[in-house]
């Protein structure tokens, strides 16, 4: 055996194990499409060994899921296994869990609209068998129109970038964000970077915020930030009345960092509490009256100023009398997984895993398709964000900082991909959304209560 075989042979399995650890349930079930609207058609499709038959369809449907019982196997038990579809000139690749044993649904929208109803399409796994006998189809006719407005309600700078910048970017919208991300921890790496207070973060990534959405042709006029602080959403929706300006060893200059924006959607405010939130977000609304909302999935996606922002997000829209319109939900934290999208930057979305305990579905789905161009945008986007881009502070060389730089690399390919790689899991061909209309928006249970609508 060569030196590289047997350094591969010891790496896979570490690289294996490692990886089912950052699994927050166990890969042997199936999972849910998540939705559970009358608009979805579930279609059976004729399935061969290797191929099956895209079956006719009615007109209008914009987005579709195959439901499939897949099984990893070999060196898939260990990494991601992947799914490629191929038809006429048009492949796609799509990676599930490592180890997956059950359903798991393909995003197959952009194979439908490249190849069209009673097309043939060829499979090839790698590292991944499958069994046709119960495939399904579920089709939605989801649709954009250049009469809709868009408003991105991002908890954190970077948020409306990692789930939604290509859909935003190809309609007329708004993007707000409700933090001055000032939380981070990425700047606190002793011997990387030397620490950086609380108010230069905080200035840094309000900037950010409110700067990088023009590189997706948003006006300066429609792209805030309301500077409330980074991670303490949920807490002051327990405490609506109290005022946060002061929270932390280092207060936040909420008013000083409001003044960085350039818009008249947002006001002066004398109080950081989440009563002043709501009517910050009701302002606008009344202001820009999008027809779509985008926000996190409050049961899908765990994080807890996530929750908050589209409990925020939905209080707001109810007292702005706003009755016409869809929310758009995102999930950029995964309550099963932070390793999700799997597989490479540049690969399909195979969709979210979704467990019957996730909370309220949403009622159907929709997938924005982006270019090349646009994800290349994205990308861009992405690396100008101060607490996403890889960079490393200038230092200069010696043996024992390229000891430390070759234990990184060496660790990293005992590991995997890093869930903290929003690059990676954010530059996709793909941004899929859960869909429900404002009547019937998913509102995130308070502290002791349970699920309910906002009807």
């Amino acid at each position: 055996m060569s030196a590289k075989a047997a350094v591969t042979a010891g790496l896979v399995p570490m690289r294996g194990r490692r990886q089912k650890r950052r699994l927050n349930y166990g890969p042997k079930q199936d999972f849910i499409t998540g939705f559970n609207g009358p608009d979805v058609e579930i279609l059976p499709i004729p399935f061969g060994t290797d191929e099956f038959l895209l079956p006719g369809m009615q007109p209008g449907v914009s987005g579709a899921l195959l439901g499939l019982d897949v099984r990893a196997k070999g060196m898939g038990t260990l990494s991601d296994p992947a799914l490629e579809f191929a038809c006429g000139g048009f492949t796609d690749v799509q990676f599930v869990d490592p180890g997956a044993y059950g359903t798991r649904f393909f995003n197959v929208t952009r194979l439908l609209a490249a190849c069209g109803a009673n097309s043939r399409v060829k499979l090839r796994g790698q590292w991944l068998a499958w069994n046709g006998n119960s495939a399904r189809l579920h089709l939605c006719r989801e649709t954009l129109s250049q009469e809709d407005s868009v408003l991105v309600v991002a908890p954190h700078p970077d948020d409306a970038e990692m789930a939604a910048y290509g859909l935003y970017s190809s309609m007329k919208a708004t993007v707000v964000t409700l933090t001055a991300g000032d939380a981070s921890k990425r700047f606190q790496n002793p011997g990387v970077f030397p620490a950086l207070g609380r108010a230069l973060i905080a200035k840094l990534r309000v900037w950010d915020s409110i700067t990088i959405p023009r590189l997706g042709g948003v006006e300066m006029e429609n792209a805030v930030n309301l500077c409330y602080p980074d991670g303490k959403l949920s807490e002051m929706r327990e405490r609506p009345a109290r005022d946060f300006q002061a929270s932390g060893e280092e207060p936040l200059d909420f008013d000083g960092l409001r003044r960085l924006n350039s818009s008249s959607l947002i006001s002066a405010r004398s109080g950081c509490t989440w009563h002043s939130l709501i009517a910050d977000l009701e302002q606008i609304l009344v202001q820009t009256q999008p027809t779509i909302i985008v926000t996190p999935h409050p049961g899908l996606d765990p994080h807890a100023d996530h929750i908050a922002a589209t409990a925020a997000a939905v209080a707001a829209m109810k007292m702005a009398g706003l009755r016409k319109g869809r929310f758009f939900y995102t999930c950029v934290h995964n309550r099963c997984s932070e390793l999700w999208p799997f597989g490479p930057l540049g690969s399909g979305v195979a969709h979210l895993l979704v467990t019957s305990a996730s909370g309220e579905q949403a009622s159907r789905f929709y997938s924005h398709t982006l270019s090349p161009r646009t994800q290349l945008e994205k990308f861009m986007a992405l690396e100008a964000m101060h607490d996403v881009r890889d960079i490393a502070w200038p230092e200069r060389p010696s043996l024992r900082k390229a000891a430390k730089r070759f234990g990184r690399e060496f660790k990293a390919l005992r590991s995997g991909p890093r869930p903290q790689n929003y690059v990676r899991r954010a530059v996709r061909p793909d941004e899929p959304f859960f869909v429900s209309d404002f009547q019937s928006a998913l509102v995130p249970p308070g502290p002791g209560q349970a699920w309910e609508t906002a009807e």
